[in-house]
């Protein structure tokens, strides 16, 4: 028998319809939401040593950023913890946070949605997800290093040691950042959210002078 939102919410009709008949009985049992059978968590592929650089027009946010290093990436997965198939339509919505973890305020929020989807379990003709016990589902995002306020991360990392010559190569201190998500996949299951997952950026730069 599919664990799918249709048996979900026949269940709830049909206590509701047993509390008409009964009238103001009180002592039928309350109902109790089911319980949500996703379980989330994060994954995160990040690169040892992240290499940037910037020609120094006195701004580390000048638009003049490039990277050497690929983006980190970040997997959020909803495994279904439950003895029974999970299955609806797809309704996906939810935000991945990353965060400095000595300084929260230090973040990006990233969207989760339909575009993120990386699961074979999603038919894109009928728009439903189906999971067997035991079966993850999986989202993917990528981080530019940019942060909510609009600036690169590395100009809120302490600086490990600067090299000075023709082009400064400066060297950030690693720095454990956090992750965690919070999702939904359908519209009738509350928001799944995992613990958070630590990771360790670390950040060399070069340092182009404009003539």
């Amino acid at each position: 028998m599919l664990y799918t939102m249709k048996f979900m919410f026949a269940h709830l009709l049909l206590i509701v319809g047993a509390g008409a008949w009964t009238g103001c009985r009180d002592d039928l049992p309350p109902y109790v939401s089911p319980v949500n059978p996703l379980e989330a968590e994060v994954t995160v592929q990040i690169d040892p040593m992240i290499t940037y650089s910037h020609l120094d027009f006195n701004d580390v946010n000048t638009t003049r950023v490039t990277f050497g290093s690929p983006q980190p990436i970040f997997q959020v997965g909803l495994k279904n913890v439950s003895d029974e198939t999970v299955e609806d339509a797809a309704e996906i919505n939810g935000t991945l946070e990353v965060w400095y973890t000595e300084i929260p305020d230090v973040k990006v929020t990233l969207p989760l949605n339909a575009t993120t989807i990386n699961s074979s379990y999603y038919d894109e003709t009928t728009g439903i997800i189906t999971l067997d016990p035991g079966q993850t589902f999986w989202l993917k995002v990528f981080w530019n290093f940019r942060l909510d306020d609009k600036s690169w991360v590395f100009t809120k990392l302490k600086v490990q040691k600067e090299e000075a010559g023709g082009r400064m190569t400066r060297t950030h201190t690693p720095t454990q950042f956090s992750a965690r998500a919070s999702v939904q996949l359908f519209s009738k299951l509350a928001p799944s959210r995992s613990a958070p997952a630590t990771f360790i950026l670390s950040m060399q730069g070069t340092i182009i002078p404009t003539p």
